[in-house]
């Protein structure tokens, strides 16, 4: 079965949140999360690199790149 190793989302500036099923199942083989021009998104995960929001993203995989 595939695995999905990078994600990219781009040009989404409506969508707020990705959804923590698709993380937890992605969480094993996720190695790099591209978010461009998706403001939403940046906001809520990449802006602040100390913030929940990107822990809840990486404490399933810490070896995660997140990437804007």
């Amino acid at each position: 079965m595939p695995c999905l190793t990078d994600l990219s989302i781009k040009s989404c500036s409506s969508l707020k949140k990705l959804l923590h099923r698709l993380l937890r199942k992605a969480s094993s083989s996720l190695r790099s999360l591209d978010i461009r021009d998706s403001s939403e998104l940046v906001k809520t995960y990449g802006e602040d690199k100390e913030g929940s929001a990107r822990r809840s993203i990486s404490q399933h995989n810490p070896q995660l790149e997140l990437i804007q």
